[in-house]
């Protein structure tokens, strides 16, 4: 990167040409090098909370790294969380930075000095019920971006218990749930200025909403589903609700909250809690901030450190947007999906894929891909900014622990490469990569300056979003063997999306999750748009693209390597 922000291309193009054939060939599925076992006591519970987590078996190296593994952040935060069972005390940042087991059990003796015995994280403070406080960035681009018409953006999730547990257990868990995480008990309403706060219940009445069928057709079960997520109600109540089904030989659970009080990493904490609650009668331990004492400290810190220019280093090319055509947002009903996935062989690879020389994560080369093929599709186009979404959970201090607090942290950012003409996935894969490294806080300033600082929002508020990209990542704890529950598709004909009216957060959402192993993409894009013929091609040149890296996996190298 250059002293004006921008990537220094000779550099760049320097660093790649100077890999060896030997480097490049690295990159293969699976390594050929002999893999170290572990040694320490550390060493061995380290490597059997790694293998929980990311649902492995226990034979991987101690020298492999996390995220050639199928880690990401996300995973992180619930590795740090279950290593606190063990007395292993490190954060997930912790883990990014020494993200070998070997590095990791070494670092711990190191932070243990530093840090002592106990959490570095603050402890969280009681909710100060029934007072509002303010929202979060991401709550405010809600209310600023939302449709008109009810309220009704919920994230849903379909479960089945892998063994029969008593119905009243179900019930109590969940109750038990909405009083340890206070968003679930979130209401919002406007201020007498007339902009939307929200407030904690201090009782969890009115805020949870269950019901239980016995022996129900599938029919009956849509019509249950749709009337329990109509009745979700940011103002009054209930906000979570949950639906058990008694078949003659499973267990069901519908289960879905309103997105301002949730997401996807909250997801993951309330199923770990319910397992816990479940098989355990209580609760692990929990050092968490409260997402009320988050909304407030990330405010004020924002509003005076987060200027543009400490934000963001660089300035995105938002030139082009008006190549679709879209002077004025039309309506939601203008919105299509189009979808494919990638079968489990092709998935590993492309999550598995590593470098002795540069270490890419599964989202970095994915996000190149998605440029790699607009620029295929649309060669009289520059490359826009790729809009991302992160977990939002990196505080500018350490005193905030987020890994455990139920809420709506996530954050979007920008990611700008400007391509030569010839430069091939790999490249892209580069730049991207350094793109990311040199954000700070992986997003989270340029997100919060956006909404929570006055010049922030002079320089960022009406940054247009083209293209914005979403790596969920996968949801192991679902997927072990030996999990108390599963997720399943919600029964045919039953709507998987939020029940309101919604726009998309782009002109393009493109959205990626990990399913039992399998890739799934999934577009949505606006109807109305320009070169709609364009658009299902650069879907296809999509799945094309990854498909042709695994193709060419053992001999990708960039542009200006050696042949």
């Amino acid at each position: 990167m250059m002293a004006t922000g921008k990537t220094d291309r000779r550099r760049l193009r320097h660093i790649a040409g100077s890999f060896t054939r030997q480097d490049l060939s690295s990159l293969s599925v699976p390594s050929t090098r002999s893999k170290r076992l572990p040694e320490t006591d550390a060493e061995r519970t380290l490597q059997q909370i790694w293998a929980r987590t990311l649902n492995l078996s226990e034979d991987f190296g101690i020298d492999e790294s996390f995220f050639s593994l199928g880690g990401d952040s996300i995973s992180a935060m619930q590795v740090s969380v279950a290593a606190r069972w063990y007395g292993l005390l490190f954060s997930a940042n912790d883990m990014v930075l020494n993200n070998t087991v070997t590095k990791l059990a070494h670092a711990l003796q190191i932070l243990k000095l530093e840090r002592g015995d106990s959490p570095a994280a603050r402890e969280a403070g009681p909710s100060n019920f029934d007072s509002d406080f303010c929202l979060s960035p991401i709550q405010q681009f809600h209310f600023q971006t939302r449709s008109p018409g009810p309220d009704l953006m919920d994230v849903p999730f379909y479960i089945r218990f892998t063994k029969s547990i008593p119905p009243q257990t179900i019930k109590d868990t969940l109750h038990a749930v909405v009083e340890r995480h206070p968003m679930l008990r979130a209401r919002f309403h406007r201020d007498v200025a007339g902009s939307w706060v929200q407030y904690i219940c201090q009782k969890a009445e009115n805020s949870l909403l269950f019901r239980h069928f016995i022996e129900s057709s599938d029919s009956q079960k849509i019509e249950a589903i749709t009337g329990c997520r109509e009745k979700i109600d940011i103002e009054h109540g209930p906000s979570f609700v949950a639906i058990l089904f008694t078949d003659l030989d499973h267990q069901t659970l519908f289960l879905s909250a309103h997105h301002l009080l949730i997401d996807f990493v909250s997801w993951r904490v309330i199923f770990q809690d319910m397992e816990d609650f479940i098989t355990l009668r209580g609760f692990g331990l929990s050092t968490s901030s409260s997402y009320q004492e988050w909304c407030n400290f990330q405010t004020d810190y924002s509003s005076t450190h987060l200027v543009p220019d400490s934000a963001l280093h660089y300035e995105p090319d938002y030139s082009d947007i008006t190549y679709w055509g879209l002077a004025h947002e039309p309506g939601p009903e203008t919105y299509t999906h189009s979808r494919f996935s990638l079968n489990k062989s092709v998935s590993t690879t492309l999550l598995t894929l590593k470098s002795e020389t540069v270490e890419f994560r599964p989202h970095e080369l994915l996000m190149a891909a998605l440029g790699f093929s607009f620029r295929r599709t649309f060669p009289d186009r520059n490359l826009p900014p790729i809009f991302t979404e992160g977990h939002g959970r990196d505080a500018w201090t350490e005193s905030f622990d987020l890994s455990q607090t139920v809420g709506w942290f996530t954050t979007m950012f920008p990611v700008q490469v400007a391509p030569e003409e010839g430069e091939n996935l790999f490249d892209y894969i580069l730049q991207t990569k350094e793109c990311l490294q040199n954000i700070p806080r992986r997003g989270w300033s340029y997100f919060a300056s956006k909404f929570l600082n006055e010049k922030g929002r002079q320089a960022f508020g009406h940054d247009p979003i083209e293209i914005n990209f979403n790596f969920l990542g996968h949801f192991q704890q679902l997927e072990r063997q030996s999990s108390l529950m599963e997720a399943i598709s919600l029964p045919a004909g039953c709507k998987l999306e939020a029940m309101g009216p919604m726009k998309t957060v782009g002109l393009f959402d493109v959205t990626i999750i990990i399913e039992r192993g399998e890739i799934e993409a999934d577009f949505k894009y606006n109807t109305r748009a320009k070169h709609q013929d364009k658009i299902e091609a650069w879907i296809a040149a999509y799945k094309t693209v990854l498909l042709e890296f695994v193709s060419t996996a053992n001999d990708i190298r960039p542009s200006s390597a050696p042949k």
